[in-house]
């Protein structure tokens, strides 16, 4: 997915969480694009694509989110993979550094209003935004 967009790691391991979870017949049965729609807060997946899929060209950094039961045999694992493609892991707290126009590029992505982030902006903006988008995935779920 975009890495670029993504606000904070709650977000990710609630949206993990409905992943591995949230069944409902015929909805989608694969859990990792589950996970994508959850991210997207998007029921279809071509919209949840469309919103944050990767787009050639467009963004700087390609966020892969794996959930295992080994950690350390898996981290070994994307370390010897991206080393064979001649990249480096981040540590997570790179990405989620933000910056005005990283907030402001995420409040466009996910077409949050000018209400969803003021009636929490007292927490911060990354914080509203944050906030935002889990209620977003939350009512999301209920409409499935």
């Amino acid at each position: 997915i975009n890495g670029d967009i993504l606000i904070d790691e709650r977000f990710i391991r609630i949206a993990a969480l409905n992943a591995l979870t949230f069944t409902k017949r015929g909805w989608i049965s694969d859990p990792s694009l589950r996970l994508l729609a959850f991210l997207a807060c998007e029921r279809q997946i071509k919209d949840a694509l469309r919103k944050i899929g990767l787009k050639k060209g467009q963004y700087n950094r390609l966020t892969i989110i794996l959930v295992s039961k080994n950690k350390e045999k898996t981290l070994k694992n994307i370390r010897t993979f991206l080393e064979s493609k001649g990249l480096e892991p981040i540590e997570i707290d790179e990405i989620f550094k933000t910056s005005k126009e990283k907030l402001e590029k995420i409040i466009e992505i996910y077409g949050l209003t000018q209400g969803e982030i003021t009636s929490r902006r007292e927490k911060g903006l990354k914080k509203a935004i944050s906030d935002a988008l889990m209620e977003r995935m939350s009512i999301m779920k209920l409409r499935i």
